[in-house]
């Protein structure tokens, strides 16, 4: 199955515990693809993944760019977002269907077991909002395939997104928003996805949150010792040392 990231520097030590964690045996069948947006992340990387069989560095180096102290919300990481939407398509597109696994992420256990599990969706697709049922999903863990409604949901999303002023994630979930009429809204500020994809004709899904554990609920809510993860995403905190504290916490740190 092929995997693939968007990293730049900031995310090198991060990126570093990635592969190592894709030399493991649950993971050596998959192949990860790493797009690198600055020089220093591509020949560091290119160096690191010597003599691995399935690590493969890309160079898609954006021009003087480089978010060693990228934090969330600030402009450089706002430059990294401004691109993503239409770099993970492509990159989505080129690979036939692929798995988007962040730096800040590790598996425990093979992904293909849940990808298998949930065919015939668009998108599989992390549950990210630790409070309500009404599915906050993240784009940074998500199965996506190369099936003409995944390729709606893309264009939807790239075209959205070029005009909305929002980080990535923001973008997508109001792009769902506007697809469903406000006066059938089923929570509050944010619709219920399921209702978005009856009305576009897709269809995504979302992986139970005791598999594929978001931050919140893996860390606050203890749900990396209740339960056996296949994966867990130290999102909901900022910062790359407190995401390797979280990783060293729960085993995730090679």
């Amino acid at each position: 199955m092929n995997c693939f990231n968007i990293v730049d520097s900031g995310y090198i030590e991060l990126t570093e515990n990635q592969i190592k964690n894709f030399q493991q045996s649950h993971m050596l069948s998959h192949d990860l693809h790493v797009a690198c947006l600055d020089s220093h992340s591509l020949s560091h990387l290119q160096s690191f993944s010597l003599g691995t069989r399935n690590v493969h560095v890309m160079d898609k180096l954006l021009t003087n760019h480089s978010a060693r102290h990228a934090e969330y919300g600030d402009e450089s990481f706002r430059k990294i977002t401004s691109v993503r939407p239409s770099m993970i398509f492509d990159i989505v597109m080129e690979l036939g269907g692929a798995l988007h696994t962040e730096a800040d992420i590790a598996w425990f256990k093979d992904p293909r077991e849940i990808v298998e599990r949930h065919s015939g969706y668009d998108w599989l697709i992390q549950h990210d909002n630790p409070h309500i049922d009404n599915t906050w999903i993240n784009m940074g863990c998500a199965y996506y395939t190369s099936t003409s409604g995944s390729q709606r949901l893309f264009s939807e999303w790239v075209n959205f997104h070029k005009t909305s002023g929002m980080m990535d994630q923001e973008s997508l979930m109001c792009m769902l928003d506007s697809h469903v009429p406000p006066g059938s809204r089923e929570f509050g500020e944010h619709a219920n996805y399921r209702q978005a994809c009856d009305s576009m004709g897709v269809k995504i899904v979302a992986w139970d949150r005791d598999e594929v554990q978001n931050g919140y609920n893996a860390f606050k809510e203890d749900y990396y010792k209740k339960y056996s993860p296949y994966a867990i995403h130290a999102n909901h905190h900022i910062g790359v040392r407190a995401k390797i504290d979280l990783l060293k916490l729960c085993g995730g740190w090679i």
